[in-house]
């Protein structure tokens, strides 16, 4: 519903459509009724723009620019008007955006990240021109000009890398220059391994360079299971800051300890800027305290943990270490006798899986695994994920496993693949759609009990061979690392196979409340 003040679209229809008017008087009316514009006029708006780009391209940007500050919610909308200016000319564009940000607080600048996705879409060239003098006058501008340009290759193709892929490769060989510069490794990223995925991280490690090794060294006796797990290899502190920006190296390289984090934030007198790096501090080391609980559990010293480490200190592996630690910790509380990283017999010691369950009457040999997120939700926030057992991620993963469960099970005992949620991968809906399929579990009156799998399961209906020798697929989650519970899912696939007081233990598992 229309607010009451906003005019009718046919108001700028009319203003589109008349001959009578000159470009000046189209782009002055439309100044003069920013606050009544509707949304759904906007798309005529981008069309008066594309006509007067060659004539009037000055006054386009600032009617853009007025649009972009009454309403910043306009999605695009102004796209191809924006586009048309740039192509037309784009010294005009760089001249309004250095005039923009030398003429107004940065906090009214802010609007114009909007608009350069689109200004420069085809002209990355002439952006890249730009870096260095955006840099020198704001740097928070320019990082966020280039991850809104990078964000909306993401929104505006289903496979960004490749349409876009030469403005892409222009930005980042700039961002490259720029790294190796600055000390950085062009090639370190998270693990996304799509052009866009490695560009949008590069960017990232420049702007948010917060790794500090003299912090590191100073705040780790403050987490003391993490410090004897990390200091039983001599070269931890080596590795970890190797890369630009591994998260575990900017937790720990929190300015402030706790105490002195909540002196500035209780001090009415101190700056914004350090009570931001307090509050910070205090989120990082929350959830340097989670990983330091979690490692508790590990036996150091007295286990196989190589793989584990090597996990944690790779950038690239750091997400599954953590998540091989819940499912560790979680399976430990449980059923006591856990071992870590068991090699599987008959594969001459050339094949391991994360750990194995010994305490039941049948060992449940264990494998843990937690997706990248999606080219879109790693560059742009946003994805789609599909409950359809034949396109879903959670097949894919489960074939990707294949080799190892088979080679577990032919060892005897029992298997168990056990996911973390990755929301732009799969969730619980995803997960209880493979596993079950369309009525095709006896589902549980208790939500923490386990689904036993009959007849044809999912798994079963997408002809997935390797489930026949999968008895137990498990996902889960975690909300919040100050109470860590686990909200998994439990399914026995092999229900013959599995006891039922070991399929209730594994449910109770992965529905654990933290302890106080």
């Amino acid at each position: 519903m229309a607010e009451d003040n906003e005019l009718p679209v046919w108001h700028v229809v009319d203003l589109e459509v008349d001959d009578s008017l000159s470009c000046s008087e189209k782009l002055t009316e439309v100044q003069s009724i920013v606050d009544s514009l509707s949304y759904q006029s906007l798309s005529h708006v981008s069309i008066i723009m594309e006509d007067c780009a060659a004539t009037e391209p000055e006054l386009c940007l600032e009617t853009a620019f007025l649009i972009a500050t009454k309403i910043r919610a306009y999605s695009g909308d102004l796209r191809n008007g924006l586009e048309a200016v740039g192509d037309a000319d784009i010294d005009t564009v760089n001249k309004f955006v250095i005039n923009t940000l030398d003429n107004n607080p940065i906090k009214d600048v802010h609007p114009l990240n909007s608009l350069i996705p689109h200004l420069y879409r085809g002209n990355e060239d002439d952006l890249v021109e730009q870096f260095e003098t955006w840099r020198i006058k704001h740097e928070w501008f320019w990082y966020r000009a280039v991850d809104q340009t990078l964000v909306h290759y993401v929104r505006d193709a289903a496979k960004p890398s490749e349409e876009f892929s030469g403005g892409i490769r222009t930005i980042r060989s700039e961002l490259k220059k720029i790294a190796d510069a600055e000390g950085l490794d062009p090639e370190d990223n998270t693990g996304g391994n799509t052009l866009l995925e490695k560009t949008h991280d590069l960017l990232d490690d420049i702007y948010w360079a917060e790794v500090d090794e003299a912090r590191i060294k100073q705040n780790i006796a403050s987490y003391p299971n993490l410090e004897e797990f990390l200091r039983e290899r001599d070269s931890w502190l080596d590795e970890l800051t190797e890369h630009n920006e591994h998260a575990l190296a900017k937790y720990l390289s929190h300015p402030y300890s706790e105490s002195e984090a909540d002196r500035i934030l209780q001090d009415n007198d101190a700056e914004v800027k350090e009570q931001q790096k307090a509050e910070r501090s205090l989120r990082k080391i929350r959830i340097l305290d989670y990983y330091d609980r979690l490692i508790d559990v590990i036996d150091v010293g007295n286990e196989p943990t190589g793989e584990l480490r090597d996990r944690l200190l790779d950038r690239p592996q750091f997400e599954k270490a953590i998540a091989e630690l819940e499912v560790v910790d979680a399976l430990r509380r449980e059923f006591h006798t856990v071992e870590v990283e068991p090699t599987i017999p008959g594969t001459a010691g050339d094949s391991q899986v994360d750990c194995k369950i010994t305490s039941t009457a049948d060992p449940i040999w264990v494998e843990i695994t937690h997706p990248d997120p999606t080219e879109s939700a790693a560059v742009g926030d946003f994805w789609t994920a599909t409950a359809d057992p034949e396109k879903s991620y959670v097949r894919t993963i489960v074939t990707r496993k294949a080799d190892q469960i088979i080679e577990a099970k032919e060892a005897g005992g029992l298997t168990m693949l056990v996911m973390k949620n990755e929301a732009s991968r799969f969730e619980h809906v995803e997960v209880e759609s493979y596993a079950a399929g369309p009525e095709m579990a006896v589902l549980p009156e208790d939500a923490n009990e386990p689904v036993i799998v009959r007849g044809e399961s999912g798994p079963e209906l997408n002809d997935d061979d390797v489930t026949d020798h999968l008895d137990i697929l498990v996902n889960f989650e975690t909300h919040d690392v100050d109470d860590a519970s686990l909200d998994g899912q439990v399914y026995v696939l092999n229900g013959e196979d599995v006891d039922q007081q070991v399929a209730r233990k594994l449910a109770s598992a992965f529905s654990v409340e933290s302890p106080n």
